[in-house]
């Protein structure tokens, strides 16, 4: 299934389906490109873990996408990717209210893990899984349905200044991940970027 080919419940949230013209994210695509460094495509043992989304600007990111059009624009969002395979997306907002989250957006593992038991009794269980390739693509689908949606994502090995490309500048550890699109059977292009930051302990 393509990117956006039809809505997709991922998680809480329904992400629009949005016609539009493919914008190459080319200040995000030329840091993420797999020839470059200080980034690499993303491999399984650098995808699993507990991120924090981190959002860019949409006057910088420059994709006909918006932030707030993806379901993944909330200041306090998160996703977990587990070695099993399984992948949640954790919003406190929907779980403990937007006032209490702005309080206390959870900052460690301990804190998010509380929230997974009524989160996971609100959304589907989704599972990911890292395509047969070596450019970083992963898909995220409901084994149900087998709808999902491609991501293309690229591991950040050192600090990056980055304040131009994305407003603020990247960590070692920090993944970027892009939403893709299928173009043909060799051919994947990214529609909108976000940046996943690793929460620590």
């Amino acid at each position: 299934m393509q990117a956006f080919g039809e809505c997709n419940k991922m998680g809480h949230y329904v992400l629009i389906c949005v016609a539009v013209a493919l914008v190459f994210l080319i200040s995000v695509g030329k840091l993420a490109s797999a020839a470059e460094q200080p980034t690499h495509p993303a491999n399984e043992s650098e995808f699993v873990g507990y991120w924090r989304i981190i959002l860019i600007d949409n006057d910088l990111h420059k994709s006909a996408i918006k932030n707030e059009q993806t379901g993944y624009s909330d200041p306090c969002q998160f996703f977990i990717n587990l070695p099993d395979g399984s992948w949640l997306n954790i919003s406190p907002t929907i779980v403990r209210g937007e006032k209490a989250t702005k309080i206390n957006c959870p900052s460690g593992k301990n804190e998010i893990d509380k929230l997974i038991p009524v989160s996971l009794s609100v959304s589907q269980h989704f599972k990911w899984s890292k395509l047969n390739n070596q450019n970083g693509l992963f898909y995220i689908s409901d084994p149900a349905t087998k709808n999902g949606l491609l991501w293309k994502a690229d591991y950040v090995a050192e600090d990056l200044p980055a304040v131009e490309k994305f407003g603020f500048d990247l960590k070692k550890g920090d993944m970027i991940m892009q939403l893709a699109r299928r173009l043909g059977p060799a051919e994947i292009a990214p529609v909108w970027p976000m940046i996943l930051r690793p929460v620590q302990q």
